[in-house]
């Protein structure tokens, strides 16, 4: 086994426990979130689609209150944030 395979196995084994439990918490959570949106795509494709743009608007609506998108998003938050009041100032 190469040394740099070696080095990346020695570390896992030494990040710390928290580090485990949030990866395992977002393995859980993406579990439940496939096994839901699977439920809904076999109730309706407009019901899928309704979903998706629930949750893509109220991320956008938080992005542009808070301010706190990636950086790829400004431009796109930018022109939203006109149509919200913010809850903190511009960047």
């Amino acid at each position: 086994m190469p040394e740099s395979v070696k080095n990346f196995i020695d570390n896992l084994w030494t990040m710390p426990v928290d580090f485990w439990l949030k990866i395992f918490a977002v393995i859980i959570v993406l579990y439940i979130l496939g096994v839901v949106f699977k439920k809904i795509i076999q109730i309706s494709h407009v019901v899928f689609a309704v979903a998706l743009l629930v949750v893509a608007g109220v991320i956008m609506v938080k992005w542009a209150r808070e301010r706190d998108e990636p950086a790829f998003m400004t431009p796109v938050v930018d022109f939203v944030a006109g149509f919200f009041s913010s809850s903190a100032p511009k960047k």
